[in-house]
């Protein structure tokens, strides 16, 4: 594994997550977003998932909120794009539940949450950082 450099945006990462009950993390292919789930997920624990396992996915479709609701917090999900709307409302349902920060941390193709099948946008409980890069050899902002 290459070492890993420093990215400005890993700080804005951390200050989003401090400061909303979702962290939106997007970017294109190859950009660093799992990485830097992964770098968040050692730092604070909890439980890191991708939906590009098709296990994961088939959950996550066949019972939304039975996801969202198990594991340790903060769940990091990544290619969240991969759930559907179904998911996004339950997360929005989980974190107007419990009003802490840092909850949810979402990962996926750049502006996932504008895409014409997702109809929740999770205003006022998400921030985000996006156009990232955070492995060697990417093109950081």
């Amino acid at each position: 594994m290459r070492e890993l450099v420093p990215r400005h945006v890993a700080g804005h990462a951390e200050e989003y997550f401090d400061a909303f009950r979702v962290l939106i993390v997007n970017g294109p292919r190859q950009s660093g977003k799992t990485t830097l789930l992964q770098q968040l997920n050692q730092g604070r624990g909890g439980t890191y998932l991708t939906l590009d396992d098709a296990s994961l996915r088939a959950a996550a479709h066949a019972d939304p909120v039975a996801f969202v609701a198990d594991g340790p917090r903060p769940m990091m999900i990544d290619e969240i794009q991969r759930g559907g709307d179904d998911l996004i409302l339950a997360i929005k349902a989980a974190v107007d539940q419990r009003n802490e920060r840092g909850h949810f941390v979402l990962a996926g193709s750049t502006r996932f949450l504008s895409t014409p099948s997702l109809h929740e946008s999770l205003a006022g409980r998400a921030g985000g950082v996006g156009g990232l890069a955070v492995r060697s050899g990417g093109v950081g902002r």
